[in-house]
């Protein structure tokens, strides 16, 4: 009986283990996209602000920039919510 309740232990915190890197996995990558998102509204905002400053001079770095970031956080979140929806191998 001790045997069977220290298996039944041993495999309730397997099983908890996995959860918990699954979870500290997607918290990972979401926090990672949501910088990104973040960057990139500062330099969007950053670019609007020079464009109407300047009327087309600096602004276009900034736009690029900001739009690569914009690009890179939605293919991020692509692959985190693809990486969500994948079974798990066994």
């Amino acid at each position: 009986m001790s045997t069977a309740l220290r298996i039944l232990g041993l495999m309730a915190a397997t099983i908890a283990g996995n959860a918990a890197r699954r979870t500290a996995r997607r918290v990972g990558g979401w926090s990672v996209v949501a910088v990104l998102c973040t960057v990139s509204i500062g330099f969007f905002s950053f670019a609007a602000f020079s464009f109407l400053a300047r009327w087309l001079d600096s602004a276009y770095a900034a736009l690029i920039l900001g739009g690569a970031y914009l690009v890179a956080a939605l293919v991020l979140a692509l692959i985190v919510q693809s990486a969500d929806r994948r079974p798990s191998a066994r």
